[in-house]
């Protein structure tokens, strides 16, 4: 299915697979395979073209962001069941160019001490971010002082990469070790939760 803007561009799609019900045709369920869209509008138009659909007793759809919009776009959050479960796992192998990759909205200088068990991305590296939201990664053996200092292990980076988690909570769960976890918190935080949009 398609959902095309006024101008005629074809802004969103969704795959999806109806199942009969034969003893009972309101109880006909929707699988929703895929939903792509390149706007706000193609969003939720293709929703809302699932979630009115006559006789569909069952929407079920798999592989959301735990932030998901959908969620607020229905009437009554109670009727919707939510199973959350871990599926985008991330492992860094080389710590410069992971941090160097994304993107950051504060603008910083942070020194990580990483451990890593098989020796293979750990050591001390200082993180510096810009205005324009670009990190550079310098590896020191004594970092400056005056900076934030994070001492965590290469699962913990691997999780704070992708904003998924905050350092607060990693710092209270005694998974990192930081003298301002709020500060690095800041620093690694996303405004939208990480999403993995396909079965692997």
């Amino acid at each position: 299915m398609q959902y095309r803007a006024p101008g005629g561009g074809i802004d969103g799609l969704a795959l999806y697979r109806v199942s009969e019900d034969p003893d009972d045709f309101a109880a006909s369920t929707v699988d929703l395979t895929l939903l792509l869209s390149a706007t706000d509008e193609a969003y939720a138009g293709l929703w809302r073209f699932f979630l009115s659909m006559d006789l569909i007793g069952t929407l079920r759809a798999s592989e959301l962001a735990v932030d998901e919009p959908l969620w607020w776009m229905i009437a009554d959050q109670r009727a919707a069941k939510i199973a959350v479960r871990d599926h985008h796992y991330v492992r860094i192998l080389d710590v410069p160019a992971a941090l160097a990759a994304r993107t950051y909205d504060v603008v910083d200088t942070l020194a990580l001490d990483v451990v890593d068990p098989l020796e293979i991305a750990g050591g001390p590296f200082v993180l510096t971010t810009d205005a324009d939201g670009s990190g550079f990664v310098e590896t020191m053996d004594d970092p400056p002082l005056g900076i934030p200092f994070v001492r965590l292990g290469i699962a913990e980076l691997s999780a704070l990469l992708l904003g998924g988690v905050s350092a607060v909570t990693l710092a209270r769960a005694g998974r990192i070790e930081t003298d301002d976890p709020e500060r690095v918190a800041r620093l690694f935080q996303t405004v939208q939760a990480p999403r993995l949009s396909f079965w692997y």
